[in-house]
């Protein structure tokens, strides 16, 4: 039996972009073109009438830029939307703002034609739409609030905590300067592993620290993580924790490059329960499963695993996929999440039931 194709919309203002991104999609097996757009308003009418599996919307557009068209699509008709942004420090800020509308992807190119490396953004479309087109779209609407049976109880940490993992991805921007910015100093390192391509995790980690008024850095390869420091893990590759010569608890470059999400949560996560004696995982809004089969390292060990609630999320897929796995010890808000933690992670302060 032939699988259904892979349907996909196109909206850009560029006649060039288009007809590079239709030549682009022509070349990939299973992937159909249904509809092409010129601005956010046609983008808004083609994810009505054509409830495309998939849209690719630049970010620059005439009459509505991608921005407004996005926040409309996933209000109305949601649907998976990569979008196409520039490698610029105007063109970061607004794929953060993307990123928390619910765009579940971007690529970056330049603003100079006769400069784009169109082989490099085919080779990142086809791996981009690949993955995201075998996502749940059922979780790209927001959950609606019920009471949960989870398979693990409310757990509370037998020895303070040598760590704090939060994972993100759609909707991980806002939904992580929230809970950190509730958060107070930590008597451990926390990392932030937030699925963002090269060069956009140095801007967010910058981003994170004016809001917060934490130290944050971008995470280098070999970086000590010390207490009550915020490590971002940088974009477009997974990193994985380690011990130092020294025996400090250090972050690594991985040479493990599975998984088309990068950061990869779930590398890290393993990597870091095998080498703390206690920790907590935080999975926020995202749509996918990573951290999934991370998190179940630190089920297996008795440590919490918080998750925030799907009706709260963005997207709720990441979320969704720790408590159908059975993982999660508890379902917060992202306030009751921070209350929880500053109980554990907060010195000479007691927990919080």
């Amino acid at each position: 039996m032939t699988a259904a194709p892979i349907r996909v919309a196109i909206v850009d203002d560029s006649a060039f972009m288009r007809i590079a991104l239709r030549q682009m999609f022509g070349r990939i097996e299973g992937v159909e073109v249904v509809a092409e757009g010129r601005n956010g308003k046609e983008a808004i009418e083609i994810a009505a009438s054509h409830a495309p599996d998939l849209m690719t919307l630049d970010v620059l557009m005439p009459q509505m830029n991608g921005i407004a068209a996005l926040e409309r699509i996933m209000a109305d008709h949601p649907c998976p939307i990569i979008m196409i942004s520039t490698e610029t420090l105007d063109g970061a800020e607004t794929t953060m703002r993307a990123l928390d509308l619910g765009a579940i992807d971007f690529i970056a190119k330049t603003t100079d034609l006769a400069k784009l490396d169109m082989a490099a953004i085919e080779h990142d479309l086809e791996q981009k739409v690949r993955y995201w087109s075998r996502q749940d779209r059922r979780s790209l609407r927001r959950a609606k609030p019920a009471q949960r049976q989870l398979a693990r109880a409310a757990v509370v940490p037998m020895a303070p905590p040598e760590l704090l993992v939060i994972a993100a991805s759609t909707g991980g921007p806002r939904a992580v300067t929230e809970l950190v910015c509730a958060l107070r100093a930590t008597h451990c390192p926390i990392v932030v592993v937030q699925h963002m391509p090269a060069g956009f995790t140095t801007d967010f980690a910058s981003h994170l620290a004016v809001r917060a008024g934490r130290h944050v850095v971008e995470a280098g390869d070999g970086l000590v993580l010390l207490p009550g420091v915020i490590a971002v893990m940088p974009g477009g590759i997974n990193s994985e924790l380690a011990r130092d010569d020294s025996g400090d608890l250090a972050v690594r470059f991985s040479p493990d490059g599975s998984g088309a999400v990068h950061p990869n949560a779930d590398i890290l996560l393993h990597s870091a329960a095998s080498l703390v004696e206690s920790a907590v995982a935080a999975v926020l809004t995202g749509m996918g499963d990573d951290g999934t089969r991370g998190v179940e390292s630190f089920a297996r060990r008795g440590w919490p695993v918080l998750v925030q609630d799907p009706a709260s999320c963005v997207v709720a897929g990441m979320p969704q996929s720790v408590i159908a796995a059975g993982s999660a010890s508890e379902v917060l808000t992202l306030a009751a999440m921070a209350r929880r933690l500053n109980g554990w992670l907060a010195p000479d302060t007691q927990g919080e039931a």
